[in-house]
């Protein structure tokens, strides 16, 4: 049997944020509606547990374990003094594989496609090989136009890129 507490909790679940019950309000409902003589901290203790007791039941995750030769890449920029003593800005290709925690960085002085692809080949050379699927985020580098559903039209050296070293792209 749900007590008039757990009944407005869990139909609080389906409604918007703002229209959901407060401790307060589930306090004043039970004095005027049920006749409750108890106190407010009372209220407060049950209704915290019951919330905790809901937000167990959902299954919100992220997985923890990454696959093997699965890769992220990404631009950077940071700022340097130069030998001159003059501040310099800077950006730095970053591909990193979350399985062994390893990333690689190239730093060039431009954040275009042939710095991306030139990164891309060094990094791939030092490591001795290609991963099986890079995630990026819309780099204009990389993603030439964003079309209906989610997909992408990849822009063409990054495509021609792609298919050479036979990898995948996720987004």
């Amino acid at each position: 049997m749900l007590f008039p507490i757990d009944f407005w909790l869990e139909d609080d679940i389906r409604q918007p944020r703002k229209q959901r019950h407060t401790i307060i309000r589930i306090h004043e409902r039970l004095q005027k509606e049920y006749d409750f003589k108890g106190s407010y901290s009372t209220v407060k203790k049950y209704v915290r547990k019951k919330k905790y007791i809901i937000q167990q039941g959902k299954e919100g995750f992220l997985p923890l374990v990454q696959p093997m030769a699965h890769a992220q890449i990404d631009f950077g920029t940071f700022k340097y003094i130069d030998a001159y003593g003059i501040n310099q800005e800077a950006y730095a290709l970053t591909i990193t594989f979350p399985y062994s925690n390893k990333g690689y960085t190239q730093v060039f002085k431009a954040q275009n496609q042939e710095c991306l692809l030139e990164g891309m080949q060094r990094i791939f050379g030092y490591i001795g090989g290609t991963p099986i699927r890079i995630k990026a985020d819309n780099m204009s580098t990389v993603v030439a136009k964003i079309l209906d559903g989610g997909k992408r039209e990849l822009a063409e050296g990054f495509n021609r890129f792609m298919l050479h070293y036979r990898f995948l792209a996720d987004f």
